[in-house]
């Protein structure tokens, strides 16, 4: 492996939850895609550094789908 892809997506407005939702019109407005590629590199090699690195991306997304 020589990257790791980090994709976001965000939905505006109704989100299906399934086939049937999609039949009877409940699709959303827009769909927002992010996509971050890291090497792996640059990535921590032990455990507790991956850990935060992890929960670091976690938040990033939490904040960026907020928006």
């Amino acid at each position: 492996i020589e990257a790791v892809d980090d994709v976001t997506v965000g939905y505006e407005g109704d989100i299906p939850e399934a086939e049937i939702d999609l039949l009877k019109g409940s699709i959303p407005r827009a769909i927002h895609f992010h996509v971050k590629r890291y090497n792996v590199n640059d990535l921590p090699m032990a455990d507790e550094g991956i850990g935060h690195w992890l929960q670091r991306c976690w938040d990033e997304k939490e904040n960026r789908l907020k928006e």
